[in-house]
């Protein structure tokens, strides 16, 4: 799972991902899955990894680098702006390096953060729920006490079979095509 970040902590354009990959595998021995935690990686499989990632990167950007005689538009001028007043001075040394991280032609990975198995336990689901929809789904919305959940189905066929009997969609919505992205003109 990834999530794009486009700024660092201090406000400042940087435009970045955190990846959650998982520590391990999923074994199936004796008809039961289980799941077995792999040691962390070495700083030289770390470095690896992020020379690999650079090198895709690269490949995969340089047909859209603007080159000398490309017109930027104003919106890519004002990201090259910022971008460029958030480097700190001059960078005439290196960072200080921390275990399991490397540092790859401007690119960087930080692999020596662990979460937990249990890093929610203790938050209820229904909680989760509602801070994330503003929904509380264990309030009965004829009376408003509190209902309690008895059983819940994970089968595909049943979730069908209860659905199709609630005449409800057994389906998702459609997936609507992805829209370009809108350009501002920030000339003065």
């Amino acid at each position: 799972m990834t999530f794009v970040q486009r700024f660092g902590g201090a406000l400042n354009l940087n435009v970045h991902f955190h990846c959650i990959v998982p520590d391990g595998v999923f074994v199936r021995k004796g008809g039961t899955l289980r799941f077995a935690t792999l040691r962390p990686p070495t700083d030289g499989e770390v470095q690896a990894v992020l020379l690999r990632i650079a090198r895709r990167l690269n490949r995969l950007l340089r047909p859209h680098r603007p080159g000398p005689d490309t017109e930027l538009s104003s919106l890519d001028i004002g990201y090259a702006e910022s971008l460029q007043a958030s480097l700190p001075g001059g960078l005439t040394e290196s960072p200080r390096r921390k275990r399991q991280s490397a540092l790859v032609d401007g690119f960087s990975l930080h692999a020596g953060i662990h979460l937990h198995a249990n890093d929610r336990e203790g938050i209820p689901w229904a909680e989760l729920l509602e801070r994330v929809f503003r929904i509380d789904v264990l309030r009965c919305e004829r009376c408003g006490g509190r209902m309690t959940v008895l059983a819940f189905l994970t089968g595909h066929a049943s979730v069908k079979k209860v659905l199709e009997h609630l005449d409800l969609p057994t389906t998702g919505p459609p997936i609507a095509k992805a829209r370009s992205p809108v350009e501002f003109d920030f000339a003065f």
